[in-house]
């Protein structure tokens, strides 16, 4: 199942990408620690071609049949230790959505304030199985664009940023 964005048009798309190749362009981009080493351009032109033209989905199928993500990791733990433990089933699909959700809020953000605008507002793109009640209460919030945009750019998602326990994907995005 996909997000149904509100916004998903070429204008939007546009900037998901300038986005990408500014942080490419920065050093900044963040490239998730299941994508094997060797693999993270691959990774990075899969990402692109999916804001350019594609979905959440399309990134996730690719990812898939491309093999690219490791098949352990090393896990920080809260208490600071690390174990090596094997990468999720999910992972492809929590490292699909997880992108191309945080870009394409990137690029509302910046429409956001393109209109003078200081929030966009919280809604659940895509219906879960099994989303958590934490992240009901959370729909029809505002949020604060530039605190947001922060956010992001530091590769944070935004369960992070509204302080949602971890857990399956929430299927929450935003809109102006």
């Amino acid at each position: 199942m996909s997000y149904k964005y509100e916004d998903l048009v070429e204008e939007t798309r546009k900037l998901m990408v300038a986005e990408l190749e500014a942080d490419i362009a920065s050093k900044s981009l963040h490239v998730n620690e299941w994508v094997q080493d060797e693999h993270h351009d691959t990774y990075i032109e899969l990402l692109k071609s999916a804001l350019q033209s594609g979905t959440e989905f399309d990134l996730e199928q690719e990812v898939r049949s491309k093999g690219i993500l490791k098949e352990r990791y090393t896990w920080h733990r809260p208490d600071g230790r690390t174990a090596t433990v094997k990468v999720p089933e999910m992972a492809a699909k929590n490292l699909a959505c997880g992108d191309f959700n945080r870009f394409y809020m990137r690029a509302i953000c910046l429409k956001a304030k393109s209109q003078k605008q200081k929030e966009a507002t919280v809604y659940r793109a895509m219906k879960t199985e099994h989303h958590m009640l934490e992240s009901n209460s959370k729909v029809g919030n505002p949020v604060e664009v530039d605190e947001l945009m922060k956010s992001l750019k530091r590769g944070e998602s935004l369960e992070s940023y509204l302080r949602l326990p971890p857990g399956p994907i929430s299927g929450l995005t935003i809109k102006v």
